[in-house]
Formats: C-alpha cells, structure tokens, sequence
C-alpha cells in the first residue's frame, strides 16, 4: 500500500472518530504502518504537566527519560476546533494520560513501553528538529512573511 493510500486510511479512521480534518504532518508519518495496525483510542484521566508550547515529541519524551511515564504514545488528538494534528503524550505509571501542551478532546495512537537509548536519542533529535521547523514556520506566519512553501496542509475526509 502507497502512503497516500495509508495516509487515507488513517484520515478515514480518525474523522470516523470525530472532528472535521486531519492536518497532514510536514514530513511523512514514518510510524503509519504501525499505527494502522495497532492505533487506537485511549480513553483515560488526563493529567496536565506543561512542558514547552508546541514541543509534545521532546516533552513526551523527556517525560519517559526522567521516568514520569511508563509508555510513550505516539498519534494524534484531536483538538477543541475539530481538526486532528500528530500528537505524542505520556501514559503515566498510574494509567493515566499525561498531556504537556493543551489539553485535547480525544487521544489516538501507539503505545511504546521501551526504547532503546540510542532510538531513543535519535527520536529526540528528530523531535528537537521538527520542533525548531515549526516555531519557525509560525514565526514567519505571524510576521506574515510568504514563504515557498506551505509544510502544513489540511485533509479532509477522502472521497
């Protein structure tokens, strides 16, 4: 199956859930597969911890490495304006949810127990870079700067 078939599949998954659109990744979602497979709904008590604005991956993650969570989860949420963005969040040694940024009204996704230091280290790299992307982008956004290139696309429910 293409990516664009998977990317599609996902879509229908999640409007079948809720809300009005999916915003598609800058980057291809390299967990796709995965999440076709084994993603779900993940209904629990949500605890808040703030972490940084718009870094949930490297929040997540350091959420893991200082052992605040027992699993990682790597999805989507679904927002309060109906639209579906990548999420990653923290199921804590309780079993709850623990979000770092806003909280949402749905959590969807793959639960990772371990992680290997070096994956580890890289998945925060990745993190790190993707958050960097993004503040940059809104910046330029908010300075209403036009660039080439528009990393953020929304889609809707495929026909």
């Amino acid at each position: 199956m293409t990516y664009d078939n998977q990317w599609k599949d996902l879509c229908d998954r999640l409007l079948a859930i809720g809300g009005t659109d999916v915003v598609k990744p800058m980057e291809p979602d390299s967990n796709i597969t995965k999440m076709l497979e084994l993603g779900a709904v993940i209904q629990r008590p949500v605890t808040l911890r703030k972490g940084n604005p718009n870094d949930c991956h490297v929040n997540t993650l350091d959420l893991m490495r200082d052992g605040h969570a027992a699993m990682i989860v790597m999805g989507y949420a679904l927002y309060y304006d109906d639209l579906w963005c990548q999420h990653s969040f923290g199921i804590g040694h309780g079993g709850e949810i623990i979000e770092t940024t806003l909280l949402r009204r749905c959590y969807w996704g793959v639960g990772i127990k371990t992680v290997d230091p070096e994956t580890f280290e890289q998945w925060r790299r990745e993190a790190v870079q993707k958050s960097v992307l993004f503040k940059v982008v809104n910046h330029l956004a908010k300075r209403e700067i036009s660039a080439d290139v528009n990393p953020m696309s929304f889609d809707r429910r495929p026909s």
